[in-house]
């Protein structure tokens, strides 16, 4: 667990959810399907989705 999210668990715990008003809902573009390119078989490269974004993505958090 990161120290992040160890400090909004215990914010959580104490009643403390101003944290929460952060939060966002975000939507994320279906990348097209798989297609065949000059080099073979061509697959979506989604960086956000790999990488995580800067709320949080597949980061630590």
């Amino acid at each position: 667990m990161s120290r992040r999210t160890g400090e909004q668990i215990a914010a959580l715990a104490a009643g403390d959810h101003s944290h929460l008003r952060d939060a966002a809902v975000a939507r994320i573009e279906e990348p097209p399907p798989a297609t065949l390119g000059m080099c073979g078989l061509l697959s979506p490269y989604d960086p956000v989705r790999l990488q995580g974004d800067e709320r949080g993505g597949r980061s630590e958090d």
